[in-house]
């Protein structure tokens, strides 16, 4: 009869530890090399998980603006088109942000949305942008509230398909 006991004990046991293994297997398939290589940082969800407040360098000579809150997109170039077109949809982001585009080449046409490059990165480190899993530049964006300091910033690979959760981000920085 014991022997039976410890025989359903260990059966229990080596389910448990494949159906766990099973899950950790998903999760690590699911990480991208562009996602932050901690998982509690991105995407956290609420204002000023950044740390002390400090005013952010400029991205260009009029953005971010005070009195204004500026949304700072950070893309590799392959990221960059996705996003512009995202951003070019009606009511994208509220026509009171002022949004920059940071990282890929530049796009010279007509839009309300700065573009610019950042080859070296020296922009992406003035904000304190985390460096994903690849260590290449990073794929997110930051929040610059009206008085010029960073409220939010994140790494996000799929951020052109996320505009939703930053309007709700940027409602709370208004």
């Amino acid at each position: 009869m014991r022997v039976a006991a410890g025989v359903r004990a260990l059966v229990v046991w080596a389910c448990t530890a494949v159906l766990f293994g099973g899950a950790l297997a998903v999760v690590q398939l699911r990480t991208s090399p562009l996602d932050d290589p901690d998982p509690g940082r991105q995407r956290p969800g609420y204002l000023d998980a950044v740390g002390a407040r400090r005013t952010t360098p400029l991205v260009t000579i009029s953005k971010p603006a005070r009195g204004r809150v500026t949304l700072i997109f950070f893309v590799r170039a392959a990221q960059q088109l996705p996003l512009l077109r995202a951003l070019s949809k009606p009511k994208a982001v509220p026509a009171n942000i002022d949004v920059a585009v940071v990282g890929g080449r530049p796009y010279l046409t007509e839009s309300r949305f700065a573009s610019v490059t950042d080859v070296d990165a020296v922009l992406a480190r003035g904000y304190d942008m985390p460096v994903p899993r690849d260590g290449g530049y990073p794929v997110g964006y930051a929040i610059v509230g009206p008085d010029r300091t960073i409220r939010y910033r994140t790494l996000d690979p799929g951020v052109a398909r996320r505009l939703d959760e930053i309007r709700t981000i940027l409602a709370a920085v208004q």
